[in-house]
């Protein structure tokens, strides 16, 4: 797995709530813990009109020119699902799935997580028996040799697991907002194929389009596969083009059911009236079976098309994330780099793979660097190739969007925890910014620049 995350080989230290040791660390009182500093509220090199979609907007050359149309969008999105298989096509999971297959899927991580010498919430190393109970509840003996798929919805935001249990384990100690259980998260109304259920009957072993791994039983409801394809394929859908959009259960919207990240899709979208439009939302019987209800979301919150992929389009989205929190695999109902990216493109109907390696893949590659390719030359490559609004900058384990040069410097967009500093201090970032691509220089890991492994135009 590679969930994204701004050097978090670096930045796994001290989660939001160890505030009384930074404050220590702060006071310089001796903890005898790692060097921690939050990041000044204006960033180096930032300045107050970068904080808008406009102040780039206007360094573009042609801000409103549509980069792809539907039918290349349509292409590009075939590419990554069948030639890269970097998103699964669930419609073509085959039906029964093999069971030995399966099994090699629930046992591989168990021994991959292993070998991380990981730790509990406690601070403490698990115990062998906390192993033999996780491998328990994996329940592979019930596998059987041929596996008759079954449909699901999710009815609420839900996490997605590694393994059949909400508990934490982190690389160092206590840093519970790094938790490498933690997968994906789906909102509201995502289909999701079932294979298989824990021993403790609690979790569902699913898949989806962007990642498989384990979700509470309590928030999948099990559906025929003529209403799941309602879902995967929605006719008159909406999309979420806000940060988060709040779902009602009555038109005058004050029933609260639960809210949708940008990008999220609504089907049997009707009665638009002056405020509200209603969609098909999923629930969920005593039973755990599908039903039917009526949802409702501010008309401003949603479009009823893809958006024209333009640059100002495409950052008019980025920005109304800026300064939302960073979510490490979707915790806390927030988003990491990776999803962060794939929240803006699915409002132009562009499909992104999970994580920052595989999105790493996609598109148009104006170049890939070795470590041995100069900084210049890739600022000098940006500046006269890459597209703002439409180019992505993949780094080992993290991913930004490319904005634009100003006095001759890169800058980029990006959902990130932290940067080094010369002197080792770790200044945490902790959300969505801007930034320009020389911070964390002359430290030990280098600046974004120089980390930067290839430059990425979103084309056919």
């Amino acid at each position: 797995m590679n969930l994204c995350y701004n050097d978090l080989t670096m930045g796994r230290v001290f989660s939001r709530l160890r505030w009384v040791v930074v404050l220590a660390v702060l006071s310089g009182c001796s903890t005898g813990v790692a060097s921690y500093r939050p990041a000044p509220s204006v960033l180096p090199r930032t300045e107050r009109a970068m904080k808008a979609p406009g102040f780039w907007v206007s360094l573009q050359p042609h801000p409103d020119r549509v980069l792809m149309d539907p039918l290349a969008i349509k292409e590009f999105n075939q590419r990554v699902v069948k030639e890269l298989g970097l998103v699964s096509d669930l419609s073509a999971i085959p039906d029964p799935y093999v069971g030995a297959e399966l099994s090699a899927q629930l046992e591989k991580p168990l021994t991959e997580i292993r070998k991380k010498n990981l730790y509990q919430s406690d601070g403490q190393r698990p115990h062998p028996a906390f192993w033999e109970r996780l491998r328990e509840n994996l329940n592979l003996a019930a596998i059987p040799s041929v596996i008759e798929l079954r449909y699901g919805l999710i009815v609420h935001y839900a996490d997605q697991r590694i393994f059949p249990t909400a508990e934490v384990l982190t690389a160092k100690p206590r840093d519970i907002d790094f938790d490498e259980l933690q997968n994906n998260t789906f909102d509201v109304g995502t289909p999701v194929v079932i294979l298989h259920e824990s021993a403790d009957r609690e979790w569902c072993y699913v898949l989806a389009e962007l990642s498989s791994g384990w979700i509470k039983k309590e928030f999948i409801a099990v559906s025929d596969r003529g209403d799941w394809e309602q879902f995967l394929k929605p006719d008159k859908s909406v999309t979420v083009t806000e940060a988060k959009a709040d779902i009602f259960l009555d038109p005058e919207m004050t029933r609260y059911y639960d809210y949708a990240r940008m990008g999220t899709p609504f089907g049997g979208a009707t009665d638009r009236g002056t405020e509200a439009v209603r969609v098909l939302l999923p629930g969920r019987d005593a039973q755990g079976k599908y039903v039917r209800q009526a949802g409702y979301l501010r008309v401003g919150d949603v479009s009823d098309r893809d958006l024209p992929f333009t640059p100002r389009h495409v950052l008019e989205q980025a920005f109304k994330l800026l300064n939302a929190p960073y979510g490490w695999g979707g915790m806390y109902g927030e988003q990491d780099c990776s999803a962060f990216l794939i929240e803006i493109f699915s409002t132009f109907g562009i499909r992104l793979p999970r994580n920052s390696g595989d999105q790493a893949k996609v598109g148009r590659i104006l170049e890939e660097f070795s470590d041995e390719t100069s900084e210049p030359h890739k600022a000098e490559l940006l500046a006269r190739e890459a597209v703002g609004g439409a180019t992505l900058l993949p780094m080992k384990g993290h991913i930004m969007l490319y904005l634009g040069d100003v006095d001759g410097r890169p800058y980029a967009i990006h959902d990130t925890w932290g940067y080094r500093e010369r002197n080792g201090w770790l200044r945490v970032i902790n959300r969505v910014a801007v930034t320009d691509l020389s911070l964390g220089e002359n430290s030990k890991k280098g600046s974004l620049l120089k980390r930067l492994k290839s430059v990425n135009v979103l084309s056919p």
